[in-house]
This record gives C-alpha cells, structure tokens and sequence, in this order.
C-alpha cells in the first residue's frame, strides 16, 4: 500500500481515464501530523488511549455528581444532565484539527495550546469536584491518573504546545 503527499500525485496514479481510485493507494494530506512517529509513541498506545477514555468517562460522571450534591432544590435534577452534556459537548466538538487517529474533522477546529488549556480545564474541574464534594480518595485517585496520562503523553502534549 502506497500513501501519497499531495493532490496531484493522486491525480495522477487514478488517472484521468477511469475516474476510480485504486484501493491499494491512500491520500494523506501533507500538513497531518507524522502518523508512524505518533504511532509508535506511548501516546496512541492501547492502554494509554484506554486510561484517557477512562479518566473522560469518569471526568463526565463527577461532573454530574458535583451538580447532585453541590446543589440542592430543582438544580439538581437539571445539572445532572446538563453539566455532562456540556462538557461532553465541549470535548468533542472543539479539537485540534490535525490530531491523528479522529474518525472525523473537527466541528469546530481549535489551537493546540487552547486544546490542551480545554483538556486542563475539564480535567481539572473533575478533579476539584471529587474534592468539593468530600471524595477525596477519589480526587487524588483521578488527579494521579491524569497527570499520568499527561506523563505518557508528552509527544502529544508537545505537539499541542507547538501549534
């Protein structure tokens, strides 16, 4: 399997005759992140991608869970749904545009230093609402976690840091 750089090299190997691309070729636009430098890092590594879901799942459900308890009355029942949709909505709607192995353009493309500053600041307020709410296992748990993942994920931190 051939991967191409640029438009026109792909025009070119399809032909102008067939109007069909041939299935062994795959077109990478020039300006992506380096994939085989990225796949070979710990970042894309299956365990770490797993403690990364891990730490979002967990991130969305203390949320919801500072809105429970933090609150009490109507506000509840409201935030308990509410404070995960939105931060839900915020990670998967405002990302890098370039980061590999995303099934699908960002909605709404971003710098890599506000990714990072978004990927901060919703992990961080997870953290601080285990806290807020007297799990504080819980908190140093998910914070050691998280600045683990970070740990392992330097190459990407890195790249984020550079846009």
């Amino acid at each position: 399997m051939r991967i191409l750089n640029s438009p026109e090299n792909f025009r070119e190997d399809i032909g102008q005759k067939t109007g069909f691309a041939k299935p062994s070729l795959i077109y990478l636009p020039h300006n992506s992140l380096d994939y085989n430098r990225m796949k070979s890092s710990f970042s894309q590594h299956p365990l770490n991608l797993t403690l990364r879901f891990i730490l979002e799942m967990v991130a969305l459900f203390s949320v919801g869970l500072w809105g429970w308890v933090a609150f009490s009355g109507f506000w509840p029942y409201l935030l308990i749904w509410i404070l995960p949709a939105a931060a839900a909505f915020l990670w998967a709607n405002f990302r890098y545009p370039d980061e590999p192995l995303h099934p699908v353009e960002a909605r709404y493309p971003i710098s890599g230093k506000m990714r990072l500053l978004l990927e901060l600041s919703l992990f961080g307020f997870a953290g601080w609402a285990f806290f807020s709410i007297g799990a504080i296992k819980a908190g140093f748990s998910f914070s050691f976690l998280f600045w683990l993942h970070y740990a392992f994920s330097y190459d990407r931190v890195w790249e984020l840091l550079k846009d």
